[in-house]
């Protein structure tokens, strides 16, 4: 489905980027109130800190107060006895006494600030984006993907990592839908039963056949498939409910010109790669771009947000939740700006979208309804809305007053003219990361 800007020319995205803008608002919204949140209990845990240390200190000027005047008696050893006794006796209860009096102020101390700052608090910041970025994704978006088919475990697993051009990177599951072509191995044959590879094998092998013979491959099962802008191969087994032989096959990567088929052994040791006969390597291309094609389909299957970084920092360990939800306004600022540039409607975000036939659908929203969603927030919060036109001042005092940094317009490059200051500090371009957040690729 087409759609357009307000002005009926066309919009780069191919989504209803009005509820984009809906459910971003909410989840930046959640992070800004969040980023509050912690902000007072960081606050009352400093007051928290400070009235035990004043305790502690005054507790320590008391034991040297006391120290102080039970010297003169504890010096008269041999001379006055009994005035020797008691004020050892007091020393030693007044030592006493203020060292139950620190632990005391230090127990109190540790659960006024567990309770101040809360358990589990920064798993909020998880929550607040997971809403957000299971139905959406921010725009250049770039996918990795990892699919399991289970034969061994009998469950597959769909794993997704999605990379941001502003350094988020999200690690998402997946559900496959019940009788989905991908939920289990499949076999060649059945994504194409036409499908006829031959591979001709060199030497002597696991396979026993001599350099000139050649085995078809189209009996043989997909059991891992990996994804991503840099690389992507698939696993193949002629068993896939044992150990078995079978291939790795290597459609693209960094260092390769050309499609590589490697045979592995049952104990999953890696040949030499084999050339393809005949007509092989089209046909596999032709192939990979179905498998290619359906898995993508199941990104938008993803049910659980796992985890989430910015830059190195998983989100869960960041001071100022603020500083996620300034990071994804600043992805979507050049989108809304345009948005709202084009839009005829004064006081609306409008866009329009072709149903064919001739008819044509328009979708909108008022700004003073999503100004309405942060207008509680304090000024500082609120200005980060503003800052990317999601406020309701006038559309022509938006334009002079400045314009979101690091981002031109997806749909034209960004006039001479808009390289004005901006609210926000630009990140560079990142490039694709890994699945895991270890850092480790899954490929690996």
């Amino acid at each position: 489905m087409k759609y357009l800007y307000g002005d009926a020319t066309p919009f780069p995205l191919q989504e209803n980027f009005i509820d984009t803008i809906w459910a971003v608002t909410d989840a930046c919204v959640a992070l800004f109130q969040l980023d509050e949140e912690l902000a007072k209990r960081r606050r009352n845990a400093a007051k928290i800190q400070k009235h035990a240390d004043q305790d502690l200190q005054r507790l320590t000027s008391l034991s040297g107060a006391i120290e102080a005047a039970l010297r003169p008696f504890l010096e008269e050893a041999g001379e006055v006895p009994a005035t020797e006794a008691v004020a050892t006796k007091l020393a030693e209860f007044a030592l006493s006494t203020i060292k139950q009096a620190r632990s005391a102020v230090l127990s109190r101390r540790e659960n006024a600030l567990r309770t101040t700052l809360g358990k589990g608090s920064n798993s909020l910041i998880l929550q607040a984006i997971e809403r957000f970025t299971l139905r959406h994704e921010l725009p250049d978006t770039q996918w990795q993907l990892r699919w399991l088919s289970g034969h061994e475990t009998g469950q597959p697993e769909l794993a997704l990592a999605a990379m941001t051009p502003s350094h988020l990177h999200l690690g998402f599951r997946a559900s496959i839908p019940d009788l989905h072509r991908w939920t289990g191995p499949v076999r060649l044959e059945d994504i194409d039963p036409n499908l006829r590879i031959e591979l001709q094998h060199r030497e002597d092998g696991w396979l026993r056949r001599q350099s000139s013979s050649k085995r078809s491959i189209h009996r043989f099962y997909i059991t891992q498939v990996e994804i991503s802008p840099e690389h992507a191969w698939f696993e193949l087994k002629q068993n896939p409910a044992k150990h078995s032989v079978g291939y790795e096959v290597s459609i693209r990567s960094l260092d390769q010109s050309e499609i590589l088929i490697y045979p592995v052994d049952v104990d999953g040791e890696r040949a030499e790669a084999l050339p393809l006969a005949g007509e092989g390597e089209v046909s596999l291309l032709e192939l990979w771009e179905i498998i290619e094609d359906e898995l993508a389909d199941l990104i938008g299957h993803r049910n659980r947000l796992v985890w989430a970084r910015l830059d190195d920092t998983d989100v869960e360990d960041l001071d100022r939740p603020s500083e996620l939800a300034e990071n994804i306004l600043l992805v979507l600022a050049p989108i809304i700006r345009e948005i709202r540039v084009r839009s005829r409607v004064p006081g609306e975000l409008v866009l329009k979208r072709d149903l064919g036939d001739g008819r044509r659908e328009e979708l909108f929203i008022p700004r003073r309804d999503i100004e309405k969603k942060y207008s509680s927030l304090p000024y500082e919060y609120r200005s980060y809305f503003s800052a990317v036109g999601l406020g309701s001042e006038g559309t022509q005092e938006f334009v002079q007053r400045q314009v979101p940094a690091n981002a031109t317009s997806p749909a034209r490059p960004a006039d001479d003219d808009d390289d004005e200051d901006s609210e926000f500090t630009s990140r560079p371009t990142m490039n694709a990361g890994p699945l895991s957040p270890n850092g480790k690729n899954a490929a690996a």
